[in-house]
């Protein structure tokens, strides 16, 4: 607060001739010159143009170090007054609408997105086709949400015991890169990202499994999900008996509460302790924990 209001403190108002330019010319440079810059560089880059699209957005914010330079310019007598207000009010602008315009990021990309359909070629993509593997025609299939622990236990008892195609996706390319690998049908990004959901074809499946704890992902996907497909099939999971309330009022089929089935198993075993003695637990135990060994081999 302190370091905001002592720069309102060194502002001035007195724009004439040139430094009025120069306001024009950061302005401009700003907002359109450096985004420009950063969006081509990222698709030549490989990353398509909603990741460039969204960076740019966030990379368009004149940071607090150019203010220390400019001040520096200032006392060295190398910047007017004037000339360093400017710098001051366009640094401060650009701070003020990053989070607007990140906030309404996907606004911005749906209305350029004609623009951006002359972009669709191999080579500005190259980086995000190169983390997804789903095959032209996929349907009857359940997508596995996350490659966590619990994810990665259904998709190894899906590929083991249940024949059922289906596909893992995941934020984490370095979760994504082994399973391409395997040859195994997975997507690298958000699920909530629209161009992850038309790959998903989320029309012809029968199921989703989110085992994200994060509930505002979970609530978006469950109005995109469900207006797509009205009769697929969602489980989830929540941290507490209120989301899972508000899960079901979004129209979750099945919501797990951990805490619950942990405090719930517990229960059980220490039934079986009082009812049956030691010895089941004992016989419980030992396989349990051949599992463990098997599992982290």
């Amino acid at each position: 607060m302190i370091f905001f209001v002592s720069l309102g403190m060194q502002l001035s108002f007195n724009f004439k001739g040139g430094v009025f330019i120069l306001f024009l010319g950061l302005f401009l440079f700003v907002f359109l010159v450096k985004p420009l810059i950063h969006f081509f560089t990222l698709l030549l880059s490989g990353y398509g143009s909603r990741i460039s699209t969204k960076s740019t957005i966030i990379l368009t914010q004149v940071f607090e170090f150019s203010l220390i330079l400019a001040m520096q310019g200032w006392i060295l007598g190398q910047l007017t007054q004037s000339q360093y207000s400017v710098i001051i009010i366009i640094t401060s602008l650009s701070m003020l609408l990053t989070p607007y315009l990140y906030n309404y990021s996907d606004n911005i990309f749906n209305y350029l997105k004609p623009f951006f359909s002359k972009f669709k070629s191999r080579y500005v993509n190259r980086k995000v086709n190169y983390l997804k593997n789903i095959p032209k025609k996929l349907e009857n299939h359940i997508v596995i949400v996350g490659s966590d622990d619990v994810g990665e236990a259904i998709r190894t008892v899906m590929g083991r015991d249940i024949n059922i195609p289906y596909v893992v996706v995941d934020q984490n390319p370095d979760k994504i890169i082994p399973l391409i690998k395997k040859k195994v049908n997975c997507v690298c990004g958000d699920i909530n990202n629209e161009e992850v959901i038309n790959s998903l074809r989320l029309l012809n499946a029968k199921a989703v499994i989110l085992t994200l704890p994060r509930f505002d992902t979970i609530i978006r996907f469950l109005k995109t999900g469900k207006t797509i497909n009205p009769k697929l099939i969602v489980y989830c999971r929540a941290e507490n008996k209120d989301q899972v309330l508000k899960l079901y009022e979004h129209g979750a089929d099945l919501v797990i509460l951990p805490k619950v089935l942990e405090s719930n198993f517990l229960l059980e075993k220490i039934n079986v302790l009082i009812s049956k003695g030691s010895d089941n637990l004992s016989s419980y135990k030992s396989p349990y924990i051949d599992y463990l060994k098997r599992d982290l081999k």
